[in-house]
């Protein structure tokens, strides 16, 4: 009797073992419920992975094989999970509440987002169910994905719109600025420093070539002094920036550009940051200051308050293909291989140009094309980038942005040395940058006491399926 009872027991055991073992049985249990709304197993696991990825893309492309080292813990996930579900979950009541509603285009976007995941099933060999396994887990089912995911993304359409509802006066937006213009406003400036060099004895010769530590800042700056003492103006501060380089930096302060800087207050160097914001500072100005290691000669050259037009462009992009030098025998032929490239992506990028010229030249046409040639990973619609600002590309795209008056249609190709061509078409203006700054701010701040609001609301509860989920 007691071994039939023993029998019993283990074959009811091994039973409840291989149920549980079935993804199938848990895959739409409750696991949590969120301010009444219940959650499932595989709606977890979707919002799990979809931080997961988030967190992976971006510090794999920091730190690459390295990336495990810099990836939250499986504490930090999790809460952060729950409280990406908590925001969904309030934002889809919040936009039922107030009758916020789907749209053809909605939905038209949508579709597009599960047919490029269908694509990527078929680029990786798998079913679009295996592959939403390998990607979610074994739980995760065709239905419960389109459902979840369109939540998820209804629920990001919401937001956008909360987003984009608030509305600022003028004089909202010129307060907010003046009173964060310190943060706010551009300095531009060049800079030189002359590092603190020490010297430690050589055992092997009877020579005293000791410079402490003292003794080198002492002779940094006594250069700085004499390189600050011979400036008149900004051409001659370029000229001694090359003149007092090290020989292996030569060939940095060939570029003209090497010594200028443009930026906010909270991004300088704290060296020299009061020096530049001093009251009554003016172009021309010329200072030595103290740094860690060094110091530094710094030459004012004026602050940009942001009052100009900002502007839309569509851009197309083509690298130019890498050839390593162990590739070939001479210096000459690497040279050669470099030279064919580049005039390869040049021609390529000149029959784009010769497409465009033989259409209608509108900007949507400039953008269509951007999406069979162009190669950057952005994927703005139609190519389209706005609000751009000063310093926000390399001199040569700035410069012909924002050095005279572009028009509506305006093109022009730049080939950018060790990287590739880039085609920019000028959309138009924009807002004004300050506005656009304070604007940002405003809205920014906004949201996030809504959204604060909304998690402060939001409830929570584990259920006995949570032990289930990923």
């Amino acid at each position: 009797k007691n071994i039939m009872i023993a029998s019993i027991v283990v074959v009811i055991f091994a039973l409840f073992v291989t149920i549980f073992s079935i993804p199938a049985v848990y895959a739409g249990r409750t696991a949590l419920v969120v301010s009444g709304e219940p959650i499932s197993v595989a709606e977890y696991n979707y919002y799990y992975y979809t931080l997961y990825y988030t967190y992976y893309e971006e510090i794999y492309n920091e730190y690459g094989t390295y990336y495990d080292f810099a990836m939250p813990d499986e504490d930090t996930l999790r809460e952060e999970t729950l409280t990406m579900i908590q925001s969904t979950v309030r934002l889809l009541q919040e936009a039922e509440a107030n009758g916020f509603e789907e749209t053809e285009d909605m939905r038209a976007e949508f579709d597009d987002m599960i047919e490029d995941t269908k694509s990527d099933a078929e680029s990786a060999n798998r079913t679009f169910n295996r592959y939403l396994k390998s990607m979610y887990g074994n739980v995760m089912t065709e239905d419960a994905f389109m459902d979840v995911s369109w939540d998820f993304y209804f629920a990001t359409e919401y937001a956008d719109s909360v987003y984009d509802s608030f509305e600022y006066s003028q004089e909202e937006l010129d307060e907010y600025y003046e009173e964060n213009r310190d943060r706010l406003d551009v300095v531009s400036f060049r800079v030189f420093e002359f590092v603190a060099e020490e010297v430690e004895d050589d055992p092997d010769t009877e020579e005293d070539e000791t410079v402490d530590n003292e003794t080198a800042m002492e002779n940094a700056r006594l250069a700085a002094e004499e390189f600050a003492g011979q400036v008149e103006s900004e051409r001659d501060f370029i000229d001694l920036a090359y003149e007092y380089a090290s020989e292996d930096d030569k060939e940095t302060y060939e570029d003209e550009d090497a010594t200028l800087l443009n930026q906010s207050v909270v991004d300088i160097e704290s060296a020299y940051v009061e020096w530049l914001m001093a009251d009554g500072r003016q172009k021309g100005d010329v200072g030595v200051e103290i740094g860690n290691t060094g110091y530094y000669v710094v030459y004012f050259i004026g602050i940009d308050g942001n009052d100009y037009q900002t502007a839309n462009i569509r851009m197309i992009y083509n690298l130019i293909d890498i050839v390593a030098p162990s590739n070939y025998e001479t210096e000459e032929e690497y040279d050669a291989a470099v030279a064919e490239n580049i005039e390869t992506t040049r021609s390529d990028m000149e029959a784009i140009l010769d497409e465009f010229d033989a259409g209608d030249r509108t900007g949507e046409s400039f953008g269509a094309l951007a999406e069979t040639y162009d190669e950057s990973n952005r994927t703005d619609p139609g190519a389209m980038i706005e609000y751009v600002y000063k310093y926000q590309y390399v001199d040569q795209i700035n410069d012909w942005l924002f050095e005279e008056e572009r028009n509506v249609g305006d093109i022009e190709m730049f080939h950018l040395e060790n990287d590739g061509f880039y085609l920019v078409y000028f959309e138009g203006y924009g807002d004004i940058y300050r506005d656009y700054l304070a604007d940002t701010a405003l809205r920014n701040d906004d949201y996030e006491a809504f959204e604060t609001e909304l998690s402060e609301s939001a409830t929570s509860e584990t259920t006995f399926w949570y032990k289930f989920t990923i």
